[in-house]
């Protein structure tokens, strides 16, 4: 099966860190930095690949 992964990059409301998480039927997530609980109210880009995590790089 050819089943493209999608990736949302997603800003933490604590530490306010960029990061790209997996997309998954919950909304709800947890900062890989921090470990704050939360739910992913605004995505900033839906992507299917590592250019997102090269772009939330630049941004933290």
């Amino acid at each position: 099966s050819n089943m493209v992964q999608e990736f949302h990059v997603l800003r933490c409301f604590s530490c306010e860190t960029f990061q790209v998480q997996q997309v998954k039927k919950s909304k709800k997530w947890s900062c890989k930095m921090c470990g704050e609980k939360q739910s992913a109210v605004k995505v900033n880009m839906v992507d299917g690949g590592m250019w997102a995590l090269r772009l939330c790089v630049e941004f933290d």
